[in-house]
Order: C-alpha cells, then sequence, then structure tokens
C-alpha cells in the first residue's frame, strides 16, 4: 500500500475465507421437553420468554412459559380466565376474551396469572393488533381503540370474512 508522499509503504497481509453452509435453508433442532397441552395454541415471545396459550387435557384455556434459551422446561400450565385462541399482544400485554364478553389483560411480567378487566365494551372476537390499535368484532361492525377506552368504527362490510379467532 502506498502513502500520499510516494515513498512510504507498509505491506499487509491478508486472509480471506469462504463461508460454507446452505444459507438458503433454516435447520432446526428437536429438543425434549415437558410441555403437556392439546389443540392449537397461541405462542408469543416477549422479553426472553416463550409464553403459550392452549388448552390441557380437560380442555380448558391454561397458559405456560419457558425461558427461550431453555425451552425444555415449562412452567406448570395454570388455568385462564379467556379463551386462549382470542389471545393477542398489545401494548406489551397480552388480551383476551371471557366469557362474559368483554376484554381482559395480563402483562407479561404477571407471567399471565392476573387478568384484569381492560374495557367495559363488549365484543364477539378480538380479531388483531397492530402498533397501535387493538381490533375487535361487536357483533354489527369491526371496532378499534388504542386506549381500550374510546372505540370507533373500523369497517361494516365482508364481515362474514372475519375470522373465528385471533389473527397474530
Amino acid at each position: 500500500c502506498a502513502s500520499t508522499d510516494g515513498l512510504s509503504k507498509r505491506i499487509y497481509k491478508v486472509d480471506i475465507y469462504k463461508h460454507v453452509g446452505n444459507t438458503d435453508t433454516l435447520e432446526w433442532k428437536s429438543i425434549t421437553s415437558d410441555l403437556a397441552i392439546t389443540g392449537a395454541s397461541k405462542v408469543f415471545y416477549v422479553d426472553g420468554k416463550v409464553f403459550v396459550f392452549a388448552q390441557n387435557d380437560e380442555e380448558q384455556s391454561v397458559m405456560t412459559l419457558a425461558e427461550a434459551d431453555d425451552a425444555q422446561t415449562w412452567s406448570k400450565p395454570v388455568s385462564i380466565p379467556v379463551d386462549n385462541g382470542s389471545i393477542v399482544l398489545f401494548n406489551n400485554s397480552f388480551y383476551g376474551l371471557g366469557n362474559d364478553g368483554l376484554i381482559y389483560y395480563s402483562a407479561p411480567e404477571q407471567l399471565g396469572t392476573t387478568w384484569t378487566k381492560a374495557s367495559d365494551q363488549k365484543v364477539e372476537r378480538l380479531l388483531a393488533a397492530d402498533a397501535y390499535y387493538l381490533y375487535a368484532y361487536d357483533g354489527t361492525a369491526i371496532i378499534g381503540s388504542s386506549d381500550l377506552n374510546t372505540w370507533s368504527i373500523e369497517g361494516t362490510k365482508d364481515l362474514e370474512m372475519l375470522p373465528e379467532t385471533s389473527i397474530n
């Protein structure tokens, strides 16, 4: 490598390595786990933990979790008072639909065991959440709320095409 004065120079040795591997392929590692749930489940990754909302053998809605770096050891599944198929993650809390048609929430730091009423708005289904709104179906329209107090109508067409459970 020559310098700007044209007289000085320094020699560098460079090693070049070629990556050998298939970067277009995901490789899954099979692990043994003590997780015992049945049916469809909702899975969320929050703050280094994997939360699973599903059903137990008695078809009750339950929640279990594991540390993301050791998904072999799961917490004992605990019953939750919301429909496991309705769970959405919004503003870093879990929201689910209770049997009374009301929305309840649980913060991840409560490990899904404490559920508190989030809104007096009755809904038939929770649909989805994005960075700004939680969306639900109230029987007549798709409604949305950023604070779960004030709800606005977001759509009234093609309601028969709405999903049966929430979308994540």
